[in-house]
């Protein structure tokens, strides 16, 4: 495993290193500042980047942001190291997605166990590079004019992995072999036809099959799922297809399934978000009771772009361990109302980001107050501070989501 290292100051880049060094197969390559990393990153394409935030000529914050911004690096996993004096970078780089963050001094005791679990993290991903890719619903287009999966793409790319590059008998096999979610089937194929192909994959019961007319369809209707018109507006398929697209996640549970699998990254941005915001280190609670007595809740509503689905996620503290966290010496009445609302924003940003990565793209609303979290949870999280203050993170989908609120 390649690893970057990047920090100006070179007693803290010595103790970075030598933490990641323990491991055996790391190859560790330094940097002292951003620019220098960017370059280290095309020159050493490493696995993992474990960066500080203030830095002179590009500090962690643009170091990430033009990561992010790169078609081949935007997946990268980045670590960021800072004081809690950053607090306000750090927040916006968790926004952007960082595996994990560690808060200096770095105790090299505490500060080596993160780094064991980081490290075997991105070691597990290394060894499995296709698992994101399998958990993407598959869409398949069997069509005889060229070029149409371009359309579809556009309509549908966001939600699904798009398979267009077949000629008919083969993506038929393909599709009996390995059922896709969804089979848009073109009008006057040859051979095979689209209503044997239909009845065919239907009988099975794992895909849905859409016919795409370019006129009236006189015979075998009742092979398909749904009939729409062709159209080469992506905006319009999209709609035709919308009703038929939720109730495959009703049918067969895709988005919770999602869901249950984003909820480790739900747990790994609510403990940045607590070090960076109170300074107190973290863990998760493998299982147990949530919060009991006063409680103080938070809501984020996320909603699929172009789609109707929605989902919510709730935070929960009591009133004593929020005020404990927020304002330890009461100087500051309001911070304990900031607080869970500083941590739903980042933590609502991650999932989106985890959704994305399995072919769902979700925007998230404005945090609201006092919420209850669904009795029918997809994912549900439980970190402890180290001062003994527990937060409770719930995910479930949104049968009902109040109306889109634009983020502040």
């Amino acid at each position: 495993m390649k690893v970057l290292v990047v920090d100006d100051d070179p007693t803290m880049r010595r103790l970075v290193v030598r933490l990641a060094s323990r491991h055996p197969q790391v190859e560790i390559t330094e940097a002292d500042n951003g620019v220098a990393a960017l370059a280290a990153v095309e020159a050493e394409r490493p696995d993992l980047v474990i960066t500080d935030v203030t830095m002179p000529y590009l500090d962690g914050l643009g170091l990430l942001e033009a990561l992010r911004g790169s078609a081949a690096y935007r997946e990268l996993p980045v670590v960021a190291v800072s004081a809690i004096s950053d607090k306000a970078l750090v927040l916006r780089m968790v926004d952007l997605g960082i595996e994990d963050y560690l808060l200096k001094p770095l105790d090299p005791a505490t500060a080596g166990q993160r780094f064991d679990e980081l490290l075997g993290r991105v070691e597990a991903r290394r060894a499995a590079p296709t698992a994101a890719s399998t958990t993407r619903d598959s869409l398949m287009l069997i069509d005889r004019e060229p070029g149409y999966g371009a359309v579809v793409r556009a309509a549908l790319g966001s939600r699904f992995a798009i398979v267009d590059d077949l000629p008919a008998a083969a993506a038929f096999a393909s599709a009996i072999a390995a059922p896709p979610l969804l089979v848009l089937l073109g009008q006057g194929l040859a051979m095979p036809s689209e209503v044997v192909i239909a009845r065919t994959l239907r009988a099975s019961g794992a895909s849905k099959v859409v016919l795409l007319t370019d006129h009236a369809v006189t015979e075998g209707g009742d092979a398909f799922d749904a009939i729409v018109q062709r159209t080469h507006v992506p905006q319009k398929l999209l709609a035709s297809l919308e009703s038929l697209i939720a109730g495959l996640r009703d049918d067969g549970g895709q988005l919770t399934k999602h869901l249950a699998a984003v909820g480790a990254d739900l747990g790994v941005a609510c403990r940045q978000s607590l070090g960076i915001l109170t300074g107190q280190e973290s863990s998760l609670v493998e299982a147990g009771d949530g919060p009991t007595g006063e409680l103080v809740s938070v809501r984020v509503s996320l909603t699929r772009v172009g789609g109707s689905e929605s989902v919510a996620l709730v935070l929960r503290m009591t009133a004593a361990d929020v005020t404990a966290l927020a304002a330890p010496d009461g100087a500051d009445e309001g911070a304990a109302d900031k607080l869970l609302h500083a941590v739903a924003t980042p933590a609502a940003a991650r999932v989106a980001h985890a959704l994305s990565q399995r072919g769902w793209t979700f925007s998230a609303n404005a945090s609201t107050e006092n919420a209850e979290p669904d009795t029918d949870a997809a994912a549900r999280v439980l970190v402890r501070t180290e001062g003994g203050q527990l937060l409770e993170a719930v995910l479930s989908v949104d049968a009902s989501p109040p109306p889109a609120v634009a983020a502040g």
